[in-house]
């Protein structure tokens, strides 16, 4: 649909016979676009590719840092302070002439703008959290004896496409199967993350193939536990480390002594959108306060080498007074 930034400066490569713009910027060279076929009748769509290039294709600037500088001369910002995402900015605008301008590197700012969402973020995300459910069902359904989890990864990822998504992945725990395939009577955890319009789904299950034992259901329970405590506290104004702690001690108390708290993370255009610090561990994030229109996963798994796993984790959008669960049911 394009984009919804008032102000598009195009640059293609360095043009030395062309005159700069009148704000003092380097001019590149013009983008003509494909060729057109004579005398076709040409569709919406691209009729709409041409008027782009029209719009755009004899506005091009030199290269990536002078369309920087252009935009930052439109925007009246040449003598301001700004924010910017990445350390080389300050230099690269120097280099194009705007010594003027004041930088902070701010490089987490965009992620932490991102975890709000608005109105059609979360149309796109509660289509993400379905079609990535109803692929893992159904790949737990084909779930049997002897199964490669290759061949269980291909029933999710063709159940995301037949439904307009796509597959990023399907987990079993800590690599693959421990037997290398489905073994009757093994507990096996599915943790699937997809994407829809380029916004994530995050869905987590478990199963096996059988009656599971009583030590099975036990800990599934425990699980369950700690989620349905999640359900309760999630709300504006909590922190992600109190969700983990009262989550974790709801689980072990309820069963599972060595459950480690779980990963509390945004999802949106990333598997995780919230800030992240340079040099750590991908589950060591900013300990983010709740806010409404923020969309969350409450990650629980649990692996123990030698028995399996046992799994459950939902994407959440919260609320003004709690949470709204995303998926189909």
């Amino acid at each position: 649909g394009g984009t919804w930034m008032p102000n598009v400066v195009p640059y293609s490569a360095p043009d030395p016979a062309a005159d700069p713009f009148p704000d003092g910027t380097a001019r590149g060279v013009d983008y003509r676009g494909w060729p057109v076929a004579t005398g076709a009748t040409l569709t919406p769509l691209e009729q709409r590719w041409l008027g782009i290039t029209a719009r755009l294709g004899g506005r091009m600037s030199a290269d990536a840092r002078q369309a920087l500088a252009r935009a930052v001369r439109a925007a009246g910002l040449e003598h301001a302070s700004v924010a910017v995402d990445d350390a080389r900015i300050p230099g690269w605008l120097a280099d194009a002439g705007l010594a003027g301008i004041r930088c902070r590197v701010a490089p987490e700012l965009f992620n932490e703008t991102r975890m709000v969402k608005t109105p059609a973020e979360i149309d796109h995300l509660r289509t993400a959290a379905r079609t990535n459910e109803v692929a893992l069902l159904a790949t737990a359904a084909a779930l049997r004896e002897g199964a490669t989890w290759h061949e269980l990864e291909n029933v999710y990822l063709a159940s995301m496409a037949g439904q307009g998504a796509r597959g990023v992945y399907l987990m079993c725990g800590v690599g693959e199967l421990p037997a290398g395939h489905v073994r009757r009577g093994e507990p096996v955890m599915f943790d699937a993350l997809g994407q829809f319009a380029h916004y994530h789904g995050d869905f987590g299950r478990c199963a096996v193939v059988g009656e599971p034992s009583a030590e099975h259901h036990r800990r599934h329970r425990a699980i369950c536990t700690g989620w349905e405590v999640a359900r309760e506290i999630l709300r504006p104004g909590l922190r992600y480390s109190e969700v983990s702690r009262r989550v974790g001690d709801a689980v072990r108390a309820a069963g599972i002594p060595g459950f480690r708290d779980p990963i509390v993370h945004g999802l949106g255009l990333e598997h995780t959108d919230d800030p992240k610090p340079p040099c750590v561990q991908p589950q060591d994030k900013p300990d983010q306060v709740l806010a409404a229109d923020m969309v969350i996963n409450v990650d629980l798994p649990h692996i123990e080498i030698g028995w399996g796993s046992v799994h459950t984790e939902d994407t959440v959008r919260i609320t003004a007074t709690g949470c709204e669960r995303l998926g189909v049911a």
